[in-house]
């Protein structure tokens, strides 16, 4: 880079300074990750794979913040529930932000009153002792997203 400023610019510089470096891990505060329902029923959650519609089942994320990769297998616990009856998901979408962390769950159709009653239980459960700020919205086909649990943040 240097070569290139002072060929094409006629100039150097005086000093020049290292780079600066980010977080090589946890760094990422917003994903999508696709969901996919084998032949046989099995959920899996991911990214999708290079120039495919393969879904790369994961576990963790090491470029999410680390309280977003911890609850990764219990969201898909809950979205294998969701699909065991009958609720077709099409992605999550995960926000995190200094005060509130946003869980996105978009279906492909309208979901049934059970299944969003389902989330609130399994968000009381599982979300409701964590230390970060948590917030269930939900969408389907291209409607917005809607705030679904707790519908008013908690500051």
């Amino acid at each position: 880079m240097e070569e290139q400023l002072e060929r094409i610019s006629r100039v150097r510089p005086e000093q020049i300074l290292p780079p600066i470096y980010g977080s090589a891990w946890h760094y990422r505060d917003r994903a999508r990750l696709s969901v996919s329902v084998d032949k046989k029923g099995r959920l899996k959650m991911g990214f999708q794979a290079k120039k495919t519609n393969e879904v790369v089942d994961i576990e963790t994320c090491q470029v999410l913040p680390k309280h977003i990769s911890d609850v990764l297998p219990m969201v898909k616990l809950l979205l294998q529930t969701l699909s065991d009856g009958g609720a077709a998901v099409r992605f999550v979408e995960f926000f995190n932000s200094r005060a509130l962390v946003v869980l996105n769950i978009c279906f492909i159709k309208k979901p049934s009153g059970y299944s969003l009653k389902q989330i609130e239980t399994w968000f009381d459960k599982i979300l409701g002792g964590v230390k970060q700020v948590w917030q269930v919205w939900f969408q389907y086909g291209r409607e917005p997203s809607t705030a679904l649990y707790p519908k008013i943040c908690p500051n």
